[in-house]
This record gives C-alpha cells, structure tokens and sequence, in this order.
C-alpha cells in the first residue's frame, strides 16, 4: 500500500544580529555593540554583548646572513627570520639586482669584489616592515709596488718587494 507523505516547513524563530545597529557583519579594527534579537514560538527576546576586533600586529622582517664578509667566490647563505604573517621578498643588490618572493633559506655567490645590500620586506595586514645587512667581497689585492724585471736588477744585488695591497672592496 502506497502513502502519501507531506512535509511542511515551518519557522519556528527568527534571529536578528546587529553590530552597532547594522546587520552588516564587521570586518573593521573596532569595538561594536552586537545584539541578537531572538523571536520564535517559545522565546522572544534579545541579548547583548560587546565584540573586539583588533588591528593585526606589525610584522617584523628579520633576515640573517653568513658569512657577511670574505673573499670572491664569496657564498653567503640567507636565512628569513621574520615574525609574524605577511608576504616576504628579498631583494640582492649585486650585479644582477634579484629579488626572491617568500624565501626561507637560500644562496647567493658574489663573483666580483665590493660591498653589496640585501634587503628584506615583508608586507603583512599590520603594515609593511624591512631589515638590510651589508655584504664585503673582497678580492685579490692589487699591488702597490712594480716589480722590476731581473735585467734590470745587478747580479747579486737584493731586491724587497712591498706586497702590501688594497683591497678593491674598501
């Protein structure tokens, strides 16, 4: 035998939600004023409580490397230190000026001597922060004293040579 059933929806209560009086749900760093109002068959009534949304807190770029001096080819291992949530990019100010998104840890071989920046910025909804460290290639010295050649030199005579240099990165 074959029934028939029937199903009726039926609402029971309603609910109302308000923060500072609009039914807009806050997305803002602020305290409201949030009242739910509660209307059904066995219940009318409403209740109040206060919500806090607070700013998101500064991010904070932290960036360590090593070695941050030392002679070509010179390697230098990155480590992003950062506190907090936000989008890392680092930034090599060398010879081929690269940028890096979102690193952790990485390296970078210098080739030619000088002093070189590296630059860390992390964005985040607390705002935007940057750290840098300097990096020091350094070269082969160049010689300050001109080497005469033996024929211009007396047999037996002694010859002191300075090999004092400069460095091409300071």
């Amino acid at each position: 035998m074959r029934q028939v059933v029937t199903f009726v929806t039926v609402t029971l209560s309603t609910t109302v939600t308000t923060y500072n009086g609009s039914t807009d749900i806050p997305s803002d760093h602020c305290t409201y004023q949030v009242v739910a109002t509660i209307n059904d068959a066995i219940y009318a009534g409403m209740t109040t409580g206060t919500l806090i949304i607070q700013p998101s807190p500064m991010a904070t770029a932290g960036l360590q490397a090593s070695p941050l001096d030392g002679s070509v080819p010179l390697t230098v291992t990155f480590t992003n230190t950062s506190q907090g949530f936000g989008y890392t990019f680092l930034e090599i100010f060398d010879s081929k000026d690269r940028t890096f998104n979102d690193p952790e840890t990485m390296q970078v071989t210098y080739d030619v001597p000088g002093t070189y920046e590296a630059l860390l910025t992390i964005i985040g909804q607390g705002g935007t922060n940057q750290t840098r460290t300097t990096i020091v290639v350094h070269g082969r010295p160049a010689l300050n004293q001109v080497i005469a050649s033996p024929d211009e030199s007396p047999v037996g005579e002694t010859q002191t040579l300075d090999l004092s240099g400069l460095d091409p990165a300071t």
